[in-house]
């Protein structure tokens, strides 16, 4: 069962369910690691907070496969890129 904005999306197939949560955990797992580093390891309070530039381009992308303008495989593909896989594994390093 997936949701956007707090609405159940109906009518997705188990892979585009699938797609849809994985790429919504690998988007939150930055934008935890992108936190991190803005808050100096949560020593400071910050007052704006400026998302992950990959995980904003992740969140884009998932949005046009609800639109059925791509697949839930060219979705998945998307984590194979060698700019986002260098991104998700230094967030996997710090221990995001």
């Amino acid at each position: 069962m997936a949701y956007y904005n707090s609405i159940h999306i109906n009518g997705l197939t188990n892979q585009e369910n699938q797609a849809y949560r994985a790429i919504e955990a690998w988007s939150s797992r930055l934008n935890r690691y992108q936190y991190n580093l803005q808050s100096r390891g949560g020593k400071r309070k910050l007052k704006s907070f400026s998302p992950s530039s990959t995980s904003l381009e992740l969140l884009e992308e998932r949005q046009k496969m609800l639109e059925h303008k791509i697949t839930a495989e060219e979705l998945m593909s998307l984590l194979h890129r060698p700019d986002i896989r260098t991104q998700l594994n230094i967030c996997m390093e710090a221990g995001f």
